[in-house]
């Protein structure tokens, strides 16, 4: 009881941010790098962070997905997608181990929506069809780990051989090149970082093609 009011406290006190257009770079790149949500929050300082135990997730998500359906394709971000997407899996894979547990001590028809939701199935018409229903999810989910850790291993062995994990400053810093201007990562939203990208990218295949000629 005291939790439930400490969160609902904390989330009338501490505003998050909802979408790209107002998150700063800065904020973002930092829960990429540290997967910690605190960074939702709009704080006046960063380097002290406060012990929340609301866990912005939904808005994480949310604000993630909008980012790579704007980001795609971006070469130099290869990185944030690949880890973005075993993120994602991972918290696929923890929500129905959940389910699964809860649906083994009872039977609960708003759980089962959420696993076929998810995009699995989950069928019976009896008791015993129950238990064969609850057991097939959990080899499900049992695969679904073992491909998280494939996936996992790949990633690691790529980014190990090609490069190394994304230096925000080093982009800034070509971004900075290219604008002539400074670039505040704490103060730059991540749409406009998005805006610079595509500018830049332009940028740099008609300089290319400058080079050629």
């Amino acid at each position: 009881m005291i939790e439930r009011i400490q969160i609902w406290f904390e989330k009338r006190f501490y505003k998050i941010y909802e979408t790209l257009d107002f998150i700063p770079i800065g904020c973002f790149f930092k829960i990429l790098e540290t997967g910690d949500l605190r960074y939702m929050f709009k704080l006046k300082d960063y380097e002290h962070l406060p012990n929340i135990k609301s866990k912005p997730q939904e808005s994480w998500t949310k604000i993630y997905n909008e980012y790579l359906s704007q980001a795609g394709g971006f070469s130099m971000f290869g990185y944030v997608s690949d880890y973005g997407n075993i993120i994602n899996k991972k918290e696929l894979f923890l929500r129905l181990k959940h389910v699964a547990f809860l649906l083994s001590v009872k039977e609960d028809k708003e759980l089962i929506d959420i696993i076929r939701q998810c995009g699995y199935k989950f069928e019976y018409t009896n008791d015993s069809e129950y238990i064969e229903a609850l057991l097939n999810l959990n080899r499900q989910i049992i695969g679904l780990n073992k491909m998280i850790e494939k996936k996992l291993k790949e990633f690691i062995n790529k980014y190990k051989k090609d490069s190394k994990p994304i230096d925000i400053y080093e982009i800034i810093n070509n971004f900075e090149q290219y604008k002539q201007r400074r670039i505040d990562i704490w103060n730059t939203s991540m749409r406009e970082f998005i805006s610079i990208h595509n500018n830049y990218k332009i940028w740099i295949k008609q300089q290319h093609g400058r080079q050629s000629n």
